[in-house]
């Protein structure tokens, strides 16, 4: 017979609380990291290949060209910029266009120190926001690996994959910028994810559920060169 105290409503309110307690303690730790994040984006100075990320996307918003920062895919300054393309800014074009293109030309870094010198006043600003914008990738990422723990073993897991990711130095430190390397590593937990779902029920339906080629896809939009 069973334990009608293990399966009694008493256990299922039990269950119930855990579960809460640990969303709520999953929810304390990402709201945590985004304050975090957002406090080190609104302090530090951007480093060098920030400043030629945003004008790139800049670039695309502008002018429609994908041909600065080539060495990397568009979809994270892309993102990053859009906030930015609303801002009255100053922008000079005029050297991207009129660079000859040969093999190793990199004019992005010209343009992104007149970018920043046309813009004295509120570059600070404008970087502060496109990192922001780009903080919903860390907790895309964090909430990848709560998905796939919880999926290999529980929900006492996952909230430990949450942990490790939102306070590691190297999540928290990239996070704050909006350089491609989190957007890159988040999307590719879920790319991860979705194929050992895959892997583990190879049908049509989890197949066209976990979309996994479409997340590799947005791994290639977002960073190629390590």
């Amino acid at each position: 017979a069973k334990d009608p105290i293990a399966t009694g409503p008493l256990a299922r309110s039990t269950t119930r609380n855990s579960k809460l307690d640990r969303a709520l303690v999953v929810c304390a730790i990402c709201i945590t990291h985004v304050v975090v994040v957002a406090g080190v984006s609104a302090t530090n100075t951007p480093n060098i290949d920030e400043v030629a990320h945003l004008t790139s996307g800049l670039l695309i918003w502008e002018q429609g060209r994908y041909d600065s920062y080539m060495v990397n895919p568009p979809l994270p300054r892309l993102l990053a910029s859009a906030p930015i393309s609303f801002f009255d800014y100053n922008s000079d074009w005029e050297f991207h266009r009129t660079q000859a293109w040969g093999i190793g030309a990199r004019p992005e870094w010209t343009v992104a120190e007149e970018f920043v010198r046309l813009n004295a006043e509120d570059v600070r600003l404008m970087f502060t926001i496109a990192r922001w914008a780009c903080i919903p990738f860390s907790i895309c990422g964090a909430i990848g690996c709560w998905c796939w723990s919880r999926e290999i073993l529980d929900e006492r897991a996952a909230t430990v994959a949450v942990s490790l990711w939102c306070t590691s130095p190297n999540v928290c430190a990239w996070a704050s910028t909006l350089c491609p390397d989190v957007p890159a590593a988040a999307l590719g937990v879920w790319a991860n994810f979705a194929f050992y779902l895959w892997l583990r029920d190879q049908t049509w339906r989890k197949a066209v559920y976990t979309i996994n080629g479409f997340l590799i896809s947005l791994i290639q939009f977002t960073q190629i060169q390590t």
